[in-house]
């Protein structure tokens, strides 16, 4: 897709979860069962060597 080329383009880790029909605000529909905020959180964590207490 042409939104993953452009992230791939710059070098910067990303996660891509398309969605069909919901636009840009799908964050109340679950992916593979979890939450897009719960999985928004976590790749921060990774992607930033973050430790949470």
């Amino acid at each position: 897709e042409e939104l993953v080329s452009h992230y791939q383009a710059t070098g910067v880790e990303y996660a891509f979860y398309p969605r069909q029909g919901v636009g840009h605000g799908g964050w109340d529909i679950p992916v593979e069962g979890r939450d897009l905020d719960e999985i928004s959180f976590e790749f921060v964590v990774e992607t930033q060597g973050l430790s949470v207490l």
